[in-house]
Order: C-alpha cells, then structure tokens, then sequence
C-alpha cells in the first residue's frame, strides 16, 4: 500500500502504558498476530518511531490525545482519518491491498483505537461479538426466540415504533452486513453464491431472528429471477439501439415459479417472526431510511414485505403478494420501492375498480409514470370508460412507445430509431406488466382488441414514432452549441404538437371500431 495514502496524524498519547498494552492485545486478536508485532505496529499507528520512543512519552507528564504544536492542525482531522491510519497501517503490515484486506483488517478502523479505554471497550466488545458470529464461534441461537435479538420501541414523540438490536442483535446484523452482497453493503472479492453459504449459515445457527431471513430474500431473490425484469438493463451508448432498448431476460419466464420455492418460506418466517417483534403494530412502524447507527435497522422489515410479494406472486400465490404488497405501500411514504408496480397488473387480473389503480398511481406526482397511465386506460376500457381510457393511454404512448409493442411486430423501427432513457420506459418493463396481467387479457378479449388494433394502426405509428424520433434528439442537447441544438427542440416541439393533435382522435376511432 502506497504511503501516501496513509493519514498522517501526528503523535498520540494513550492514557497509560498500561491501556496501551490492553489496546495492544486486542489489535493482535483482531489481526491475528502476536501481541509483539501488535505493539510495534499500534506505536507506530500513533505517530511513534516504536513502542520504546512511546514508552519513553508516557513517563512524561501529558494528557491523552494528540500532541498540538504551534502551527500544527493534523491533532483537528477528521476522526474518520484516525481510523483510515488504523486500517492502511494494519494492511500494509499484513502485505494486504485492496480486495484482499480481510474483514478482520477492516473492522480494525471501528475499534476506537484512539478513543479513551471506556469507549474502546465497548467498540472492541461489539466487533469482537460481531467476528465470533461471522466466524461460526459464537453459542448458536437455535434454542432463542426473536426477542433475544431485538426490541420494541414505542416512540411517544411521532406515534412511530421501531425495533431496538440487543447485543446479540448488533452482533448478528453486524455479521450479516459482512456476508451479503456489494449492492446490499457487503463486499470482498467472494461471488454472491459463496455469500449465500454464508447467509444459510447465519440461518441454520439463528433461525428466529428475521434479519437474517430478510437479507437472504432481499439479496439474493433476484439472482433467481424474482424481482422488477427491468433492474440492471444493459445501457449502450454505441449500439443503433440506444440507451435501454433490452428486453427482458428469458428466465424470468422460465424460471420465476420454481425458484420461488428458495424464497417463500424464508419470506413467510422472516415476516412472522417480524410481526411477532412488532406486537401488532406494524403499520406504524418508522420509515424505512431513518436508522441510528448500529442500534437499529429500519429497512429489512418494509423491503421483505417488497420482495416477499414479488415471491409470493411469482408462487402463485395472489392473495399473499397482494397483502403484503398492501402493507409494504402503507409503510413507505411515496412508494420508493415502487410495489405499485407489481399491484397494478395484479389489481387488473382481480378486476378492481379504476379508481382503486389511480390511487396506486396518482396524478400529479412524479410517480404516475406510463406503466401507471396503461394500467389506467386498460381498466377504463374493460368498465367501458372511453374518455379515462384514450386519455391515459394517450398520455403513456407520449412517455414511450414500449406499449405498443406488446401487441404487434410492426415496431422495429422503433428498436433502431429512438433511445428510451428510462427503465420505467422500456420494452423490458412492460413485458413484465403484460406477464403479470395475463389473466386480465384472457378475460378482456375487447380490450385486447382494442389495444392490438391501436398497435397495428398505421397512422398512429407513423405520428407516434416520428414524435418518439424527435424526442430522441434531444438526447445530449446541452452538450452541443446552440446551432446544433436549436433545430432538435424545434423538431421535438412541432413533433409533440402534431402528436397530440392528431392521437386522440386516432385512439378513439379505434374505440369506435373495437369497443363500441
């Protein structure tokens, strides 16, 4: 590891040599290395040549905490900048650089090193407890109920509750947070099936603690195809086809129903062993991104109700995918997981109100997207609703011509021409939402009419794509001149007034010819 990396701090004074040793000692725990080595190595973490020069200060008269010399300010850095030296120092002496710093090297950075021996104390207790679990030599929890890892906070202050960690609790999460993937804040150089194992573990060891449960359907489900089909859409600036033309991966098709078996019943106990914490009150359990430090997590208990719905739809089993995506929306202010997404299609097969699907995607806010129109006009139309139903699909063939697709092979054009900047908008998410709204199809034979021949409709492709074109060049206008880019707004402009003057009346006489 380069030495310039290393933060420089100048000295710091240990409260007493005998602290220091204590300090000493449990950095050759952490690291693995003799009580010697360890010595040398927390002197020079603290500015010292070694531990004789160190020894040598503290026979001194000084306080604890860093020397100030005149002119001097490295004493004020950053505390994040101490703990940095801890863990460049302890991985240039083990010879480790970058994926193989271990997770040992990196906890060191978490120890209070420079903290007074009260606050390393308790740090030290933490990841130490946190390091037994994750290496399988803590007692098993398979005899403990929940409780042993948490508890419930009612707060008087918002009406909220939330779910306090114990000991064990912090200690568990902390090793779970070491074991699941990079996108779920893990990390390493292991693939995600080898974190898997991991996971697994955590669970034969500490079956009834939902976290646990939780993370192994929130971090790996989707490596089995459970989730959103649009997630991780390959975007490619070189290709004709644009920034997110890729359609969705086949083993969502093939493989969603049998691998949700992996997930259900982790899905299931995870949100009993939940709700049996919550005592009832799940529903006013505190927002999902307000957390406090190690001492809670707020997040697992929303997102399994997120996945688990998207197991339990893929299992075939509506009922619990609708509960659950039901609870996962009244515990997330603006629906940021976006479980709209899967109760719209669903809302559509039951045969629910349109009232009932504009509330899942209300105008005015910015998560009324084109799913949200489409799922709109497709159950306006089944109730009959001409005017919601050329409206709204109006306003979604203006966000993407994706749609359309589904229903006729005359849009290759499309592919080559246009480039859709948004997942939200493209082929890959609206396939999801025509598989999941199967049965609504079978049953409205009309309305499949109706969409089929608005799809196959020249006219309105020929308007549409030539707006979509358009819009597409605009794509990168504010890094070109204003001689360049003029002329693109101007196109797209005359292009969006021709669209919407001539597709109302294009939708509605093929109302007139399906559905009246």
């Amino acid at each position: 590891m380069d030495t310039k990396d290393i933060p420089s701090i100048g000295r710091f004074r240990p409260t007493s040599w005998a602290d220091f040793k204590t300090y000493a000692g449990n950095l050759a725990w952490l690291l693995e290395i003799e009580n010697s080595r360890a010595t040398e190595l927390l002197s020079r973490i603290y500015g010292y040549a070694n531990a004789h020069e160190l020894q040598a200060v503290l026979k001194t008269k000084g306080e604890f905490g860093f020397e100030q010399q005149e002119g001097d300010d490295r004493f004020e850095a950053p505390q994040r900048n101490h703990d940095d030296r801890v863990l460049h120092l302890a991985a240039q002496e083990l010879g480790l650089e970058g994926v193989d710093i271990t997770r040992r090297v990196w906890l060191s950075r978490d120890c209070e090193f420079f903290g007074r021996p009260g606050e390393h104390r308790v740090a030290f207790r933490e990841i130490k407890r946190q390091i037994n679990v994750s290496e399988g030599t803590a007692p098993s929890g398979v005899e403990s109920d929940a409780t042993e890892y948490a508890m419930l906070v009612d707060r008087e202050h918002d009406g909220r509750v939330h779910l306090q960690f114990t000991e064990s609790g912090r200690a568990i999460f902390g090793a779970l947070m070491d074991a699941i993937p990079d996108s779920m804040g893990g990390g390493g150089r292991e693939g995600w099936q080898d974190q898997m194992v991991k996971v697994e573990s955590l669970i034969a060891r500490y079956p009834s603690n939902p976290w646990v449960h939780a993370a192994f359907v929130c971090s790996f489900a989707e490596y089995y195809f459970q989730g959103d089909w649009s997630q991780n859409l390959a975007h490619s600036r070189e290709s004709g086809a644009g920034y997110s033309q890729a359609d969705a991966h086949p083993g969502f098709v093939k493989y969603a129903r049998e691998n949700s078996g992996i997930f259900l019943a982790h899905a299931k106990r995870g949100i009993e062993l939940f709700d049996q914490l919550l005592e009832g009150k799940g529903d006013r359990h505190t927002e999902h991104n307000l957390s406090s430090g190690r001492e809670v997590d707020n997040f697992y208990y929303p997102a399994l109700l997120y996945f688990g719905a998207y197991v339990a739809a893929n299992a075939g089993d509506v009922r619990l995918a609708i509960q659950w995506a039901q609870r996962n929306q009244k515990l997330v202010d603006g629906d940021n997981f976006g479980v709209r997404y899967l109760l719209g299609p669903l809302y559509l097969n039951e045969g629910r109100a349109t009232s009932a699907i504009k509330k899942l995607f209300p105008l005015g806010v910015d998560y009324c997207d084109a799913v949200g129109h489409v799922c709109v006009a497709a159950s306006a139309a089944s109730y009959g609703n001409a005017d919601d139903a050329v409206k709204h699909l109006g306003r979604a063939l203006e966000m993407t011509w994706a749609p359309v697709e589904l229903f006729s092979a005359k849009w290759a054009e499309a592919r080559t021409q246009t480039k859709v900047m948004s997942n939200h908008d493209a082929p890959a998410f609206f396939q999801e939402w025509r598989h999941r709204s199967a049965p609504f199809w079978e049953r409205e034979t009309r309305v499949a009419a109706f969409f089929r021949g608005m799809a196959n409709d020249k006219a309105l492709r020929e308007v549409l794509l030539s707006y979509h074109v358009a819009n597409s060049g605009l794509v990168g206008v504010g890094l070109v001149g204003h001689e360049e880019a003029a002329p693109r707004y101007r196109a797209e402009e005359q292009a969006k007034r021709k669209l919407r003057q001539l597709m109302p009346a294009l939708l509605t006489a093929n109302w007139q010819k399906h559905m009246a």
